[in-house]
């Protein structure tokens, strides 16, 4: 597929994903899914909807698609998670905060296994408000659209910290300077990712290509894709 992201740019750009890529996160995302329903509310343009859809039929779950004006209500999302037994819900924190203001939706929270965060920064006090509601797994997934939706996952429930958590299966993680050589553990650096996760680039766009993805020197016949993202390793 080919999803459009601007990331802090504005100026959107194609990204090929291939079915390998894929199918390696569909099968990474296996154990996060819980036993009920997928409830869909994302945008068929953001990449957030692969896990939302294809991901998930691919793992046999039932897929709930809301309606673009049930997506604005909390009211029909709450009625949605439990007319369907919806058990798996995936969004960005922004969203799940302004969603949790109406008290159906807060109730709903409590029929959910798993809970989904990612596209954006997870702040710790709506951790400790969710919690509250719900007994779901939390989780917090990190992952530019450029490495197939989501390269790792936390679980957040008993964690003392939120971070982006380890990279998943066939996903590797590099912690760079500015001559690209691996960094030491706490030292601040730029993130490459690497692995099967790696999309094929940008489609029609081999100059930003050029900028972007680069030939691994840690793994033969991989390519590793430049974040832009400051991280450090944590012991």
């Amino acid at each position: 597929y080919v999803v459009y992201t601007s990331g802090t740019t504005g100026k959107p750009k194609g990204v090929v994903i291939t079915g390998d890529s894929l199918l390696n996160f569909s099968a990474n995302m296996r154990p996060y899914y819980g036993y009920g329903a997928v409830l869909s509310v994302c945008s068929t343009g953001f990449d957030a909807f692969v896990l939302e859809s294809t991901a998930s039929l691919l793992n046999g779950k039932t897929v709930i698609l809301a309606r673009p004006e049930e997506q604005e209500s909390p009211a029909s999302l709450a009625a949605l998670i439990e007319n369907y037994a919806a058990g798996f819900l995936a969004l960005t924190p922004s969203r799940l905060e302004a969603y949790m203001k109406h008290p159906a939706f807060r109730r709903a929270l409590g029929r959910l296994q798993s809970i989904v965060c990612g596209g954006e920064h997870f702040p710790g006090d709506l951790l400790a408000t969710l919690k509250l509601y719900t007994k779901a797994q939390i989780y917090n997934q990190y992952g530019p659209s450029e490495t197939t939706v989501g390269v790792s996952i936390k679980l957040l429930n008993d964690a003392q910290k939120i971070t982006a958590g380890k990279p998943l299966p066939n996903c590797r993680f590099y912690v760079l300077d500015a001559h690209r050589q691996p960094l030491p553990v706490g030292i601040p650096g730029e993130l490459y990712i690497g692995g099967l996760c790696v999309g094929k680039g940008y489609f029609g766009a081999p100059s930003l290509d050029a900028e972007r993805f680069f030939k691994s020197p840690f793994e033969p016949g991989e390519r590793l894709y430049k974040t832009g993202d400051t991280a450090r390793w944590t012991p």
